[in-house]
């Protein structure tokens, strides 16, 4: 888990408390801690709202169930956290060092599990892209032919007449014409990379479209993923004072040295 970025503020006052919900506070000054209520982006339905609800998607489904399981954990680290402001028994930056370590001990399994679903919708992503990329070719000696043949003489048209030919190619399913375009650089057929890139873009809505919306609807879920995994790290970095805790590791090092050298 990253480390969460440094926080300001060590007592909260009453008008820091108003404008700061989970502002943190010491059981010691008579105040009870309110619980940090997760991010919102934290939460499966982020995930599907993006699903189709007739083409159930097992991916989608697991990266939900990751987000579900992540605001379980960030709803057990707050309650940890809560308790530990009360516990009047340890001193202030013991406190925040105790609340850091429960922290993250809840909330890192989780942001693992968001970051190995959202890694597979990625490559995911990426086989159905490259399934659709372009039409099968066959191999042989006359393919290789006609490959040539047809790089040559495309790459010698004008470019309104070869976009043309390559509009007729795709409406009317010559895949031979389309793959060989698509399987090869773009200047081999006289396209620029924009061209190229559009002609498999018009080449997947045409014969894939369930798939190339299955594509959106995945690339979307995996923003949500991003968005949620940036927000529960500023979450856990608003859980406790980096500087106290930072104060309390320091003087541990310093007694443990101190016993070594003894």
């Amino acid at each position: 888990m990253t480390q969460p970025a440094p926080q300001s503020n060590g007592h909260a006052g009453a008008s820091a408390q108003a404008s700061r919900p989970g502002a943190v506070v010491s059981g010691r000054l008579g105040i009870t801690p309110t619980a940090i209520t997760p991010p919102m982006a934290l939460n499966g339905a982020a995930v599907l709202h993006f699903a189709d609800a007739k083409q159930p998607d097992v991916v989608l489904s697991l990266m939900a169930r990751a987000l579900d399981a992540g605001r379980s954990a960030a709803e057990k680290a707050s309650q940890i956290r809560a308790a530990l402001l009360s516990d009047t028994t340890l001193t202030e930056p013991a406190r925040h060092l105790r609340i850091k370590q429960e922290v993250i001990r809840a909330l890192e399994p989780a942001l693992r599990e968001i970051d190995a679903k959202t890694d597979a919708a990625q490559a995911e992503i990426a086989k159905i892209r490259d399934a659709i990329a372009s039409p099968a070719l066959p191999t042989g000696v006359l393919d290789n032919f006609v490959m040539s043949a047809v790089l040559t003489r495309l790459s010698g048209m004008k470019p309104a007449e070869r976009s043309k030919v390559l509009a007729e190619a795709l409406a009317n399913g010559d895949d031979r014409t389309v793959g060989i375009v698509l399987t090869s650089p773009p200047w081999l057929s006289g396209l620029s990379q924009n061209e190229h890139d559009l002609l498999r873009a018009r080449f997947g809505l045409q014969r894939h479209a369930e798939q190339m919306k299955r594509v959106e609807r995945l690339e979307k879920a995996t923003e949500a993923m991003t968005r949620a995994r940036t927000a529960t790290e500023s979450y856990a970095a608003g859980m406790f004072n980096k500087a106290l805790a930072d104060e309390a590791e320091l003087a541990l090092q310093r007694t443990a040295a101190a016993l070594g050298k003894g």
